[in-house]
């Protein structure tokens, strides 16, 4: 797989993953996943006690998924579809790299679910995650998968930055995971969808095209 990056600042670095270079980061996306659990009481995978060396091989198993090709004919492809993962990096006063965002997706036949978008707490209100999206969305475009579905916990901050990307609430389930904070019990999810402008043009036959 190439290796993309966008510049979106001076100091911040838009990145694909790519498992040979960048895996060296995945301890980092823990830090990241454990920092937002603790700080918005994210719904993600994993609840309490944290196990950062858990968290890090989960993390490490998704990334490795980045290497099997999109358009594969094996059965388990298929069925699981491949996987991109989107870093963003920030340029510290010392000019060394720090991770301070990722988003993974993962694909079926012309739709991609977006798994995750972590932004730590210390670098947030910078438009990191837009930029995330917005690469991936390039990414899913390019591989021609133009619905894109996700989910985020009821109440959380993504709930009201995914509208603002053009994506549109379809539905919310009820007490739909185990909070990481004890007193909020369990969270409704509220899901999203977006249909890139593209979709209808590479999937639907031309005598139904509007």
């Amino acid at each position: 797989m190439s290796v993309t990056t966008t510049i979106t600042s001076p100091a911040i670095e838009i990145v694909e993953y790519s498992h040979a270079i960048h895996s060296k980061w995945l301890p980092s996306f823990t830090t990241i996943q454990i920092e937002s659990m603790e700080q918005d009481a994210l719904i993600a995978t994993f609840t309490r006690p944290w196990n950062p060396d858990s968290i890090t091989k989960w993390y490490e198993e998704r990334a490795r998924e980045t290497q099997r090709p999109w358009d594969s004919a094996t059965d388990e492809n298929v069925q699981k579809g491949a996987r991109a993962i989107v870093m963003a990096f920030e340029k510290k006063g010392s000019g060394e790299d720090e991770l301070v965002a990722a988003s993974f997706s993962q694909t079926g036949p012309f739709r991609s679910s977006v798994e995750k978008l972590i932004v730590s707490p210390r670098h947030r209100r910078k438009g990191i995650a837009k930029h995330l999206m917005s690469k991936l969305e390039q990414i899913a475009l390019q591989q021609k998968r133009t619905l894109i579905v996700l989910d985020t916990t009821e109440g959380s901050p993504a709930e009201n930055i995914y509208p603002r990307l053009g994506y549109t609430e379809f539905g919310r389930i009820p007490l739909y995971g185990i909070s990481p904070v004890e007193e909020l019990g369990l969270p409704g999810a509220v899901c999203f969808y977006k249909i890139l402008p593209q979709h209808e043009d590479i999937w639907l036959p031309k005598p139904l095209r509007n």
